[in-house]
């Protein structure tokens, strides 16, 4: 694949973050997010309130998550060049990462559902909006291995120079720990571990933002110092 070719998907997933953002937290206002504890009421009132931003922003959102599919792979192509030959890694960080983007793209469909028609019973749209919140922040265990993954190539690029620094290896570590509490928000409706709290929600955002614009940053270097060509590597052979 040509450099061009990487350099469209990472703007492409970049594209994809901003309409993300905008859809997610501009236009559907779901952050801050509603509390587990919130009586039927205040559900059935935040869509009533919101119906078409919510209903614009998972449009925007669904649009969002696709251009990061593509940038999965790119990862895994760089991931390929620091295990060499035979990798497992990369093709783990496929699938992992993959399934991993599933947690960003049905909770706009699932809450799209529950934005379609308000005049059924409020129990169901309850139900919807409680399953649009389970699954984009319960599902972390795909998460994490992704991020050990990308760790541990990280760790053994044997290149000179690496492709990452290694401290972006540890950085991965440290972030799959830290998505760690997400897990535990089926046992909560209040404080930290809560889907709403600080603990399973706005640290693992706040980590996640910060590893995927520290991720961006370095693979945009790598993109920059790859051959302008895959013939010209094989002539360069």
């Amino acid at each position: 694949m040509s450099k061009q070719n990487h350099f469209l998907v990472f703007w492409g997933a970049v594209f994809g973050c901003i309409v993300t953002f905008i859809g997610f937290i501009v236009l559907a206002g779901l952050v801050p997010p509603s509390s587990p504890n919130s009586s039927i009421a205040d559900v059935i009132s935040l869509y009533e309130n919101n119906l078409f931003g919510i209903r614009s922003g998972m449009v925007l959102m669904l649009l969002g998550v696709s251009f990061l599919l593509p940038f999965i792979s790119l990862i895994s192509s760089h991931m390929h060049r620091m295990e060499g030959a035979n990798p497992i890694l990369a093709p783990t960080q496929l699938i992992c990462g993959t399934v991993a983007l599933l947690a960003l793209f049905i909770p706009p469909i699932i809450w799209s559902i529950a934005a379609f028609r308000l005049d059924r019973d409020p129990q169901i749209t309850m139900m919807l909006h409680d399953a649009g919140w389970i699954f984009l922040v319960f599902p972390a265990a795909p998460a994490i291995v992704q991020n050990l993954s990308i760790g541990l190539a990280v760790l053994s690029d044997g290149g000179s120079p690496p492709i990452f620094p290694r401290w972006v290896g540890f950085l991965n570590f440290w972030v799959a720990f830290l998505f760690i509490p997400a897990g535990l928000i089926v046992y909560f409706k209040t404080g930290a571990f809560a889907w709403n709290g600080i603990l399973a929600f706005w640290v693992p955002f706040t980590a996640f933002s910060i590893w995927l614009t520290i991720l961006f940053l370095f693979m945009y270097k790598s993109i920059q110092a790859m051959p302008d060509t895959y013939s010209q590597v094989i002539s360069n052979k």
